[in-house]
């Protein structure tokens, strides 16, 4: 009789497909992944293509001696993890997706299968087991990709391959060992306004993987022999893990490869911390220490913290409270970092409330609306449509003077503009909100007037525009 994971592979999991039986380009099969995985997946836009290109690597991935780990992570639950992680299981090849798994079962289910391995709820079991963790670093390289085990009565050695694609999801960050052979896929919660197609679980994309099966047969043998591409710019490691990515963009063409350089620069070395509910108690509260103020000084800010009854903060750390160093740590998943403030004639290191209005949005629906901000009057809009302009109620002592709510009459990017730069800035926004449940106005309203001034002299590529949309 033979094995449950046997018959399961034979009926389900892995039974053959057949390759699509006309041409593929690979181009249109990276942009229709990313499609794909826009429709069904709130993720940034910058990490769509390693996404996309990771799933494609799954078909091919014997042509390289570097596979590296898909790491997606998130600062807490309800951010997508498995619903990005099932997606993948859809469309990569030869999908096995387990909640948990042993040492043993790990390196037998390779050996035997081949499978493209998707780990899920890394987070309950996957830190405390080290040897697991071995055998999954153990397929980084085809050279070490192997585990040796004695085996039958006679307990010979036999030698087990760990060399296959996988993808691990957790809650936060995973043991270094692990982020350091991984592309880091940081997820954040859902905003209620961001609309997604809900991904059921007897949908498939037999197309799409029937194209990316002929796709693989007719690629892997010319991007076996492609001298390997590296992205200048990244430690050692980073660039290795991501070269197989890399050469197969550089074989799609130079848009494709310029696509993952940048979101390698800007993405490599993310680790998501693991902080999960402890991260949101401080988002609640720090929401309620922001609500008078557009701004303040790290001190006061741990000052007012510690001030909170039945929480954690003033016996923090075995009692010696919650200090700056750990306050950043704890904020440093969510992209939100100290900075220099002004507070009247001192500048010390602080944080501004604007810098949290995202994760407030995202992780606690809450957001700080004119009714909310006790003694400031409502926002208001220039002409442009492209700059909030508010009076504050914040003491004149502490900030600049109040900001005219009357439209500057200047052309220049840095002030209120004509009637010009609303269609040059609907011009060049409008393209990237199909699909998306947001407003020219209200992307505008994020811009900065770097962003701005950027954009009017097209010094923005349509990348990084669709990544700030």
């Amino acid at each position: 009789m033979s094995s449950d994971i046997e018959d399961t592979t034979q009926t389900t999991l892995f039974k053959d497909i057949e390759p699509y039986e006309h041409s593929v380009n690979g181009v249109e099969l990276y942009y229709e992944l990313i499609a794909v995985i826009r429709q069904y997946c709130v993720v940034a836009e910058s990490t769509l293509p390693p996404i996309a290109l990771w799933i494609m690597n799954t078909y091919v991935y014997d042509a390289f001696r570097i596979l590296p780990i898909l790491v997606i992570t998130s600062p807490s639950k309800r951010c997508g993890k498995s619903t990005l992680l099932a997606l993948i299981g859809k469309l990569c090849h030869r999908p096995l997706l387990a909640s948990n798994i042993t040492p043993a079962a790990t390196f037998r289910t390779i050996e035997k299968y081949q499978p493209t391995l998707l780990i899920d709820e890394a987070d309950t079991f996957f830190r405390r087991n080290e040897e697991l963790r071995g055998i999954i670093n153990s397929g980084h390289t085809v050279d070490t990709a192997k585990v040796i085990r004695t085996v039958g009565k006679n307990h010979e050695p036999k030698v087990f391959s760990t060399w296959c694609s996988k993808a691990i999801a957790s809650i936060g960050k995973l043991p270094p060992t692990v982020m350091d052979r991984g592309i880091v896929i940081a997820l954040k919660r859902k905003k209620i306004e961001e609309k997604i197609k809900r991904l059921s679980v007897g949908e498939d994309f037999i197309d799409l993987q029937r194209k990316l099966l002929r796709w693989g047969q007719g690629a892997i043998e010319k991007l076996s022999q492609m001298n390997a591409i590296f992205i200048e710019g990244l430690n050692d490691r980073a660039s290795d893990n991501y070269q197989p990515l890399a050469t197969i963009s550089h074989d799609l063409g130079e848009s494709v490869f310029n696509e993952i350089k940048k979101s390698a620069i800007k993405h490599a070395g993310i680790d998501a911390e693991e902080d999960d509910e402890l991260l949101i108690i401080l988002l609640e509260d720090l929401f309620e220490v922001f609500d008078f103020h557009e701004k303040l000084p790290t001190a006061e800010i741990l000052e007012k913290l510690k001030e909170i009854e039945d929480r954690p903060w003033q016996e923090f750390a075995n009692g010696k409270g919650l200090s700056a160093p750990k306050l950043a740590h704890l904020l440093r998943p969510l992209g939100i970092k100290p900075k220099t403030i002004r507070n009247g004639r001192s500048t010390p290191k602080g944080y501004e409330r604007k810098d949290f209005e995202d994760a407030f949005s995202r992780y606690l629906n809450k957001t700080f609306l004119p009714d909310d901000y006790h003694g400031a009057t409502p926002q208001q809009f220039n002409d442009d449509e492209a700059f909030w302009t508010k009076k504050t109620a914040t003491h004149s002592q502490n900030v600049a003077d109040e900001i005219d709510d009357n439209p500057a009459t200047t052309n220049d990017c840095g002030g209120v503009a004509d009637n010009d730069t609303e269609v040059w800035l609907r011009e060049a926004i409008d393209p990237h909100l199909f699909g998306l449940n947001v407003t020219v106005t209200q992307v505008a309203t994020r811009l900065t007037v770097e962003e701005k001034l950027r954009i009017r002299n097209g010094d923005i590529t349509d990348f990084e525009l669709a990544d700030i949309c």
